[in-house]
C-alpha cells in the first residue's frame, strides 16, 4: 500500500512503460517492414542486432553519465527523446534514415532502462525496504505496456506501414509527458529526478 501511493513512482512507472512497449513492438515489427520494403532478410534481420549492439556498448555509459551530472530526470528525458525520435523516424524513414533512426533508438535503449530502474528505487519513500516492491510495480506496469502495444501497432498496420512506428512513437511521447509530473528536486540535491 505504501508504494501504490508514491507519485513520484507511477510518473517513473508511466514513463517506463511507455518506452517498454515502444520498444518491444519495434523490434518484433521492424525486419518484417524492412522485408516489406524490398530488404534482404538478411539485412532486414541485422538490424535487430545492430539495435540490441548499439543499446549494449551504450548501456553502461549512459548509466554512468547520469550519476556523473547527477541528474536522472535530464538523462531520462534525453534518451527517452532519443527513442521516441528514432522510432517515429522509422514510419517516414527511407533509405540510409531507416539505419540512422535504428541506431537512434538503439544507442539510448539499455542506458534509458537502467537509468529508470535506479530512479525507481531512489524515490524518496522506497528504501531498501520498499525496493523489491517497487521494482516489482515497475515490472508490472510494464508488462502491461508489453502485452498491449505490439498487437495494438501491428493492427495499425493496415491502415499505413509506418503507422506502428508512429504509434509506439507516441506511448514514448506521454511517457515524456509523464516527467513533467515529478516534483523538482531540492537545489544541491543530485538524487533521482
Amino acid at each position: 500500500g505504501h508504494v501504490m501511493r508514491l507519485r513520484s513512482l507511477w510518473v517513473l512507472c508511466i514513463a517506463t512503460a511507455g518506452v517498454s512497449g515502444c520498444v518491444n513492438g519495434l523490434l518484433g515489427f521492424l525486419p518484417l517492414y524492412l522485408r516489406n520494403l524490398g530488404w534482404e532478410p538478411a539485412a532486414a534481420d541485422g538490424t535487430l542486432a545492430t539495435f540490441h549492439a548499439a543499446s549494449m556498448l551504450f548501456a553502461i555509459p549512459i548509466a554512468l553519465l547520469s550519476d556523473r551530472i547527477g541528474s536522472r530526470r535530464g538523462v531520462l528525458i534525453t534518451t527517452m527523446l532519443m527513442i521516441g525520435i528514432g522510432t517515429g523516424l522509422l514510419g517516414i524513414a527511407g533509405g540510409g534514415l531507416i539505419s540512422l533512426a535504428v541506431l537512434l533508438a538503439g544507442i539510448t535503449r539499455d542506458g534509458f532502462m537502467a537509468t529508470s530502474m535506479t530512479a525507481i528505487i531512489e524515490v524518496k519513500g522506497i528504501g531498501p525496504r520498499f525496493t523489491g516492491s517497487a521494482a516489482g510495480l515497475a515490472m508490472s506496469v510494464m508488462a502491461i505496456s508489453n502485452v498491449l502495444a505490439p498487437p495494438i501497432g501491428n493492427w495499425l498496420a493496415k491502415f499505413g506501414s509506418g503507422l506502428p512506428f508512429l504509434f509506439w512513437a507516441a506511448l514514448v511521447a506521454l511517457g515524456f509527458l509523464a516527467y513533467f509530473f515529478l516534483p523538482q528536486p531540492a537545489s544541491g540535491s543530485a538524487g533521482s529526478s
